[in-house]
């Protein structure tokens, strides 16, 4: 592999790297540690080989966009439970959700705060 060869990897992996990690705060879902600490590694060594890659891991890492759809990973984050259990929520309809073009399902991130809002607090038994 030549010198060129390997920034050209680096470059693409460090900006695969960033996507991944945009994609899982869109979420909701927390990252490793360690990929944090990689995908930090690699930006400041693409950044020390080439300008222009350090103008796109700028804009590529730029602020997440707040989302308005979560996942079904997501909003199992939210409610700390099973996805599969996040899924039932959807189907019975007790969690609303939008189909999107490509068949996903997607939940509003106002219809799950709406949905906790309506959740009654459990009640402590006083055995």
């Amino acid at each position: 592999m030549t010198g060129e060869d390997g920034a050209a990897l680096l470059a693409h992996v460090a900006l695969a790297l960033g996507q991944h990690r945009r994609r899982l705060r869109r979420d909701g879902v927390p990252c490793p540690p360690a990929v944090g600490q990689l995908a930090d590694a690699l930006a400041v060594m693409c950044r020390q080989r080439s300008a222009p890659l350090a103008d796109a891991l700028a804009v590529a890492d730029a602020g997440p966009v707040p989302p308005d759809l979560l996942t079904r990973t997501a909003v199992a984050a939210a409610l700390s439970c099973s996805e599969s259990t996040a899924d039932r929520l959807i189907r019975r309809g007790a969690l609303p959700s939008v189909r999107l073009a490509d068949g996903l399902v997607r939940v509003r991130r106002a219809d799950l705060d709406v949905f906790l809002s309506n959740l009654t607090p459990a009640r402590e038994d006083t055995a």
